[in-house]
């Protein structure tokens, strides 16, 4: 009874409003209800439990948690994400081409006075002074073990269209490699510090006029920065981060290999079985993470027939990826039966 009456709330987003209650909590129940059933259904419990426990899998969730599926994965792991240096930062920054060829773009798209700065909300001036700043921090992406558990590179991971943007210089420069999300938290203790900063400067007598102009220009940029066009920029920023690493990992052949070899230990039909259940229990993955946006956003859309519209549309892009992963599944699969590790 208490699964129907969620199912009812949700039929009305509409009619209450989604301040009325919490839809995230209730599309997770649902969904964890829904999958809970298909781990039940094709015995993939071993499955799930080695990913919780580290196992023979490993998953990125786990590894940014320091659990790992052998020591050698984690020495291997801990080695690449150490030593983070003034060097490694440059070589990702004026030494790769992703980072000058998106530098070139951002700077043309400067020019036409519609740019948009993610610290402000505003738009950027043409002749403003800015910096090409990395959304997700260089340092952070360096020492993330789940990016280096995708096999991805800091250039690759780092130096994207959606993490590489444009933004006043002197905001950028008080940032330095902190978490963007905290420092638009931390403004509001940070504006009464630039305050006080900007009345020294004012009342300061032993400075030029043209210093004294150039240190109140700084305060003043740095005192524009917008907590909430900040967060929202982090949020996306994140959000593109997460799905390049974590498409890059679970569609390599690596963790589809491991996944299957897991379920293969199982005998004979059960272990077929664990497999077709695994590609369910993506697909299910998948659904649910294309509908829960449409109803986050219900009442922005003018009609249901533009909701279902924006369903197939995500879906069909969606299937894409599903694509690639039955058939990586397929593959291993295959090569597992010919091994005969299926029928031990």
């Amino acid at each position: 009874m208490g699964k129907q009456s969620e199912l009812i709330q949700l039929s009305q987003v509409q009619s209450y409003g989604a301040h009325k209650f919490n839809i995230d909590g209730l599309l997770k129940s649902v969904r964890d209800q829904v999958q809970s059933n298909l781990i039940s259904q094709f015995g993939l419990g071993p499955l799930f439990n080695n990913f919780q426990d580290g196992g023979g899998v490993d998953t990125i969730h786990n590894v940014r948690n320091e659990v790992y599926s052998s020591s050698e994965v984690k020495e291997d792991l801990h080695k690449k994400t150490s030593g983070y240096s003034k060097e490694i930062a440059n070589s990702n920054r004026k030494g790769s081409e992703n980072y000058k060829k998106i530098n070139a773009m951002q700077a043309e798209a400067k020019k036409s006075g519609k740019l948009i700065d993610p610290n402000t909300g505003d738009r950027i001036g043409i002749n403003e002074k800015t910096d090409l700043d990395h959304r997700v921090a260089l340092k952070e992406i360096f020492e993330d073990k789940g990016r280096a558990l995708s096999g991805m590179d800091v250039d690759e991971a780092a130096n994207t269209k959606t993490n590489l943007k444009l933004t006043d210089r002197s905001i950028n420069r008080s940032m330095k490699d902190a978490n963007k999300s905290d420092y638009a938290k931390d403004l509001p203790r940070k504006r009464e510090i630039w305050e006080k900063e900007r009345q020294a400067v004012k009342n300061n007598t032993t400075i030029s006029p043209e210093k004294k102009r150039a240190k109140l220009a700084n305060i003043e940029n740095k005192m524009r920065a917008d907590a909430e066009a900040i967060e929202k920029s982090d949020r996306q920023a994140r959000l593109a981060y997460e799905i390049h690493v974590n498409s890059k990992y679970y569609l390599s052949s690596n963790f589809l290999g491991a996944t299957v070899k897991n379920a293969s230990r199982q005998a004979g039909i059960q272990g077929l079985k664990s497999v077709a259940g695994a590609v369910v229990y993506q697909l299910s993955d998948l659904l649910f993470d294309v509908l829960m946006p449409i109803v986050k956003s219900w009442n922005s859309y003018e009609s249901m027939k533009d909701r279902v519209e924006d369903f197939k549309t995500r879906l069909y892009k969606s299937f894409d990826t599903l694509k690639q992963r039955i058939v990586l599944v397929k593959d291993l699969l295959l090569a597992g039966l010919s091994g005969g590790f299926l029928l031990r």
